[in-house]
């Protein structure tokens, strides 16, 4: 639990704007036994046969908002529920169950593990853990995250002349508010700005 939520507060502080394209994914420290074939064989489980091979496993996801009486399948369920518990994140928004990632046994030969995963947004940030379902435990793979670009608003005020804003904002609201702080930080009464136009850059 404490390295978990390490994970995400060291994500939360991060300088990087990782996109949802390309985001910046951090390697839980268990993950390696995923991998390990020896481990794999000494524990009775199957080993993944790739990072690469479980990365494009969780792009193949669909995501579910976490609302009451969402149908789940039993088993996937069980397993998203104990990866939320564990999961380090303040609130799980989106689940996600029908991941699958190709194994290989070398008595059995090749098969699959389920591939199940959590989602908490924050403001533009988005934050995801994923974890594969070996049937005996749940083996947490990696965390990922990335920055939703907040667009660009043009706002238009009377002041004692007309002035223009550019302020980034996630909604007009949030626009107007920000353009009469730039407007006023010369010391100029609120009172006497009136916002004339706001409209998207």
């Amino acid at each position: 639990m404490s390295e978990n939520a390490s994970i995400y507060e060291t994500a939360a502080a991060s300088g990087s704007q990782p996109t949802a394209e390309q985001p910046e994914r951090i390697w839980h420290q268990g993950a390696h036994n995923l991998f390990d074939r020896p481990a794999a064989r000494r524990s009775g489980n199957s080993y993944v046969v790739s990072r690469e091979a479980l990365v494009r496993a969780v792009e193949r996801m669909g995501w579910h908002d976490v609302v009451d009486g969402l149908p789940m399948p039993f088993s996937p369920g069980l397993a998203v529920n104990a990866l939320a518990q564990v999961s380090g994140l303040p609130k799980v928004q989106r689940i996600a169950w029908d991941g699958a990632v190709t194994t290989h046994d070398d008595y059995e030969g090749p098969g699959a593990y389920s591939v199940v995963g959590v989602e908490f947004s924050s403001g533009p940030t988005t934050f995801r853990m994923y974890a594969v379902d070996r049937g005996t435990d749940l083996v947490i793979a990696f965390m990922e995250w990335w920055t939703r670009p907040r667009p660009e608003w043009i706002v238009t005020a009377d002041v004692t002349t007309t002035a223009i804003a550019h302020v980034e904002a996630d909604t007009e609201e949030e626009a107007r508010a920000l353009a009469l702080v730039a407007l006023t930080s010369d010391g100029t009464d609120p009172a006497d700005v009136s916002i004339a136009e706001v409209e998207r850059g």
